[in-house]
């Protein structure tokens, strides 16, 4: 969402090109009811264009890659946030409270000035002699100086002739037929609102002035006498009215009377109407078009079936080994108590013989990845329990459904000499300083308890997680309860070096067995978040550029410099 200062600048530029535009091509060059309609909407469009987000841009293909892993104990991935130096500055919450309330309080000034003046002519009208007819009501007041009309009432004083008063009356009634008043309120709102744009300002009196013309030449199209009429507004000239009224004392004399004798309007009225049509498109494109959501191009999934005879089909075909060296993703989809591998339901003995099977089909085993997605009441303990499966059939990688950036990097199990077989390593114990470890405990429903160890605190939903996570691992206040940071220097292969503080926090996470699996990874996808917006924000800092539109060197030391240190089991604390 843009800024204030960014959307009232593009605001400021639209409305200045519309009027510029609007005095080029139209003024006194086509009809006053184009040229009403023109002002009223090009002010509105003005408004609006900049609150666009239109997707108009293609966006960048963005390749996810599996997180990596360092360390040998728990499952933990590494990362950094971007130091306080690497934010941006933002001005103080004094200065923004002050700012505000300076903005508000003029809006809502001018607001009660407008409201103050239609109250008057309320009260004025109360006091009237009323008299009803179909189209119009006529208030007929000492108090009124000069005519005036007001929605469907005209104002008008005591002391005219027979002629004057029906020389006023046609004009005030021009007014009302055309919805003048309609046309004001809708440009002094937009002036109340946006007090500071100058073109507002300018836009209202120019449709004051294009008003009067056409009031006038209704009149005269009545059959009046020009001389007369013109003699009828001086008469007028020293009156006063609130001016936010339709009315004969508005001080366009001159234009008024040259428009009076005026009956020819510009060549081509139309083509100036289609050449506005580039005008808006370019607005829109400048200030209410934005880049496409970024796709993902996520790594292709083997559509792998295995036979009971340990034979590799896919799509109705027979592959061998060799053949599916270039697929490095297979599939494993969970439901409550069934496992499918691929597409094809095996049992626990069977995945180990087929993820191994798969594995062995690659040039580089090691790089073999496998995508787990699960339905929404599948407990989290079977999600683990099938990770040790995994783990046990040497496939490390592992990248959870939705294309998440944290993924789980397995640790290896050591090779027994004796059967061939493999066993389960289990992880040593991490010493993390209490301020550097954020706890994170999900019971069975989903609920979260998050904070440091003895000041957890209830989080209402997974979106404030990310935030939390967010605020521990930067730290920019430099509070003594959240994570602390370690200088530490970075050098590009060009000669730049960089000196960063890199968090020493680290994630935990306490999951309950029975917890769904959609729990699980909707709060994988809160921390991977946290991340990825630090990530960004660094780069936007470091480079001015977003994160996936820097080159691999660059992408590699962000990710040094913000590692996301995660474990999925307590660790001891000191």
């Amino acid at each position: 969402m843009k800024s204030f200062i960014a959307y009232s600048t593009e605001m400021l530029v639209c409305s200045g090109l519309f009027l510029l535009f609007y005095r080029l091509l139209f003024a006194k060059r086509v009809h006053e009811t184009l040229c009403r309609y023109y002002l009223v909407g090009a002010m509105v469009l003005a408004t609006l264009i900049p609150c666009l987000q239109l997707p108009l841009y293609p966006a960048e293909t963005i390749h996810e890659l599996p997180a990596m892993v360092e360390g040998e104990s728990v499952k933990w991935i590494e990362a950094t946030p971007p130091q306080e130096a690497l934010r941006p500055s933002t001005p103080s919450f004094a200065w923004s409270w002050f700012s505000g309330c300076l903005y508000g309080a003029v809006s809502l000034v001018a607001l009660g000035l407008m409201l103050w003046r239609i109250h008057t002519i309320f009260r004025l009208r109360r006091k009237a002699v009323l008299t009803h007819t179909a189209t119009y009501t006529l208030a007929e007041s000492e108090a009124v100086k000069a005519p005036f009309s007001f929605w469907r009432t005209i104002y008008i004083g005591n002391y005219y002739t027979p002629l004057e008063r029906m020389l006023i009356i046609s004009h005030e009634r021009a007014h009302i037929r055309r919805r003048h008043t309609l046309d004001r309120l809708i440009l002094e709102g937009l002036r109340i609102l946006f007090w500071f744009n100058p073109f507002f300002w300018l836009a209202e009196r120019w449709l004051i002035e294009v008003q009067e013309w056409q009031a006038d030449r209704d009149t005269l199209n009545e059959g009046y006498d020009v001389r007369t009429y013109q003699i009828t507004i001086f008469k007028q000239l020293f009156g006063y009215n609130p001016d936010i009224t339709c009315g004969l004392s508005n001080s366009f004399t001159k234009n008024r009377f040259i428009m009076m004798t005026q009956q020819r309007h510009g060549r081509h009225p139309l083509l100036r109407i289609v050449a506005a049509i580039p005008l808006v498109a370019g607005m829109i494109l400048a200030f209410g078009a934005t880049t496409a959501k970024p796709t993902l191009d996520e790594q292709p999934t083997s559509p792998l079936h295995i036979t009971p005879e340990t034979k590799l089909v896919m799509n109705g075909k027979e592959y061998t080994p060799q053949q599916l060296r270039e697929l490095n993703t297979a599939k494993l989809h969970l439901q409550p108590g069934k496992i499918l591998f691929n597409g094809r339901e095996v049992s626990p003995e069977e995945l180990v013989k087929a993820i191994a099977t798969y594995r062995a089909g690659l040039d580089d085993p090691s790089k073999a990845t496998i995508r787990i997605s699960a339905d929404d009441n599948t407990p989290v303990g079977q999600l683990q329990d099938c990770k040790v499966l995994i783990r046990e059939a040497g496939v490390l990688r592992l990248q959870y459904e939705g294309g998440m950036g944290i993924g789980a990097q397995l640790l290896p199990p050591p090779q027994s000499t004796e059967s061939g077989k493999v066993s389960l390593k289990e992880p040593t114990h991490q010493h993390v300083a209490a301020r550097n470890l954020y706890l994170i405990r999900m019971n069975r429903n989903g609920m979260l308890l998050c904070g440091s160890r003895g000041s957890e605190q209830q989080i209402p939903h997974f979106e404030a997680v990310a935030n939390a996570v967010k605020q521990f691992i930067a730290n920019s206040e430099n509070r003594a309860d959240l994570s602390e940071h370690q200088e530490q220097t970075f050098t590009l292969a060009d000669g730049r070096t960089f000196t960063l503080p890199v968090s020493k926090g680290m994630i935990s996470i306490e999951i309950s067995r029975e917890s769904s699996a959609t729990h699980y990874f909707t709060l994988m996808r809160s921390i991977s978040r946290a991340y990825a917006e630090l990530r960004n924000e660094a780069a936007h800092q470091l480079f001015d550029r977003p994160m996936h539109t820097l080159p691999q060197e660059e992408q590699q030391l962000l990710h040094r410099a913000i590692p996301i240190r995660f474990g999925e089991q307590m660790v001891q604390v000191r």
